[in-house]
């Protein structure tokens, strides 16, 4: 929330309107790569809380849209900013939020409700991610 503007958690490819190329996992990981890591010491992080944002208007509601300040606390992680899966789960699965997916796979969902948004990953992304794991053969994956 520190950039105002609504982004993906953490996106595994450059999406075309991204702000900045460098910030994804597979830019991240092949960086590493070339600069002389071995693939099996590096282990890439997968979260498993959402970025949450207060959007400043309703019909502004994508990717890059003006967010003055975080998403509301959640009920159990109570942190401004950030909901755990399982919020997240709640709001789409029944909360009435919309859901919007990347049809190429570069960056996980992302949901709103009138002026609340999140970017997260689910289970689709992270089979994606693993498989990107496995397929660069890098040491392992984690969540956090």
């Amino acid at each position: 929330q520190w950039d105002k503007k609504t982004g993906h958690l953490a996106p595994l490819y450059e999406h075309p309107d991204d702000w900045e190329t460098t910030f994804n996992g597979n830019f991240s990981i092949r960086y590493w790569m070339s600069q002389g890591a071995p693939a099996k010491k590096l282990v890439m992080g997968m979260p498993m809380y959402g970025q949450a944002f207060t959007l400043e208007k309703t019909n502004s509601n994508g990717l890059n849209a003006i967010a003055p300040g975080p998403g509301q606390a959640g009920e159990f992680t109570r942190a401004a900013g950030f909901l755990a899966f399982y919020e997240i789960c709640q709001r789409v699965n029944g909360g009435g939020w919309t859901v919007v997916r990347d049809p190429e796979g570069r960056i996980g969902p992302y949901a709103y409700k009138d002026r609340q948004w999140v970017s997260y990953d689910d289970v689709e992304d992270i089979r994606r991610k693993t498989k990107f794991v496995k397929d660069l053969g890098l040491g392992g994956a984690m969540i956090w």
